[in-house]
Formats: structure tokens, C-alpha cells, sequence
């Protein structure tokens, strides 16, 4: 795990890689295949960021509003204090 952190630059530029080990008639074999990318794609899948005050603590929680089912987030700081975002990423408010 620690060496997969420090070498991820390379990791990430992988495409494809397979190991074989196969043995017979007192000999072992192995073979291996590495493919790496030519063009590294990176995603970011969020669908708004929001920055508060002070560090968030824990998993943001999942809630549902109860007029209207709409979906918010529920986040926890260092401080301690608890923030309601909504589904657009507007903070509605800080308590």
C-alpha cells in the first residue's frame, strides 16, 4: 500500500498489466504483460465543492429534507460545529 502511494504517478500511467505462473515437468514459469497509457485521463466527478470555515471531521451524512425530499448534506468540523448543504452546495446554514 505504501509503495503503491509513493509510486503512483507510475501506477496511474498503467493501462493494463497481467501476471502467469504456470508450472510443469519440474520448471516453473512465469510471464508477465504491462501496457502503459499514452495520454493519462483524470476525472473529477463532483458535482459542486464547497469550502467552510475549519476542517471537516468524519463522513458527510446523507439526509432528506422532509417538505420537499430533496436530498442534503449533513458535515461535521474540528470546531465542533455542523453545517446543512443543500443538493446545489449551498450551505443553508452553520449551528
Amino acid at each position: 500500500s505504501r509503495k503503491l502511494e509513493i509510486n503512483a504517478p507510475v501506477v496511474n500511467q498503467m493501462q493494463g498489466a497481467a501476471f502467469q505462473f504456470s508450472a510443469g515437468e519440474n520448471l516453473i514459469f512465469t510471464s508477465y504483460y504491462l501496457k502503459q497509457a499514452t495520454v493519462v485521463h483524470e476525472e473529477n466527478l463532483a458535482m459542486w465543492k464547497v469550502t467552510l470555515d475549519n476542517q471537516i471531521v468524519g463522513k458527510p451524512i446523507l439526509v432528506s429534507n422532509h417538505r420537499d425530499r430533496d436530498q442534503q448534506v449533513v458535515v461535521f468540523d474540528d470546531t465542533p460545529a455542523v453545517y446543512l448543504i443543500d443538493s446545489d452546495g449551498k450551505v443553508l446554514w452553520k449551528k
